[in-house]
């Protein structure tokens, strides 16, 4: 059986440039938030969760959904969970410095609602 084509690279810089606004949309039990990220015309183009972790640094997971494909960025930083809630452009460059992952939608869209189930 031949294999089907291999769908076009789309580069972690050209997913994220579409992002106008990180904008906060609530905080989690885990003393986290989650924000979306916004395109400059307001639609949203995906969600990202910040939560702290016992060592210090924060984990952020993002997931970004772009012309039917999702995409999961992970990653941790060392900046205080407080200036990221005070700067939220800064979580982007932060997701900027990592290379996403592609996952199927259905697994984007659990990933969304289990992220806005986090919310106090």
């Amino acid at each position: 059986p031949a294999t089907p084509p291999a769908a076009p690279q789309i580069p972690p810089a050209q997913l994220l440039s579409e992002v106008a606004s990180v904008d906060i949309i609530g905080e989690t039990v885990e003393r986290g938030f989650v924000a979306k990220l916004s395109r400059t015309e307001g639609s949203t183009l995906g969600i990202v969760s910040l939560t702290p972790t016992s060592e210090g640094d924060v984990v952020i997971d993002a997931i970004v959904v772009r012309a039917q494909r999702a995409f999961r960025y992970l990653t941790r930083t060392r900046r205080a969970i407080s200036v990221l809630y005070e700067e939220p452009r800064q979580v982007l460059e932060e997701l900027q410095k990592t290379a996403p992952t592609e996952i199927t939608t259905s697994e984007a869209q659990r990933l969304i609602e289990e992220k806005m189930r986090g919310l106090v």
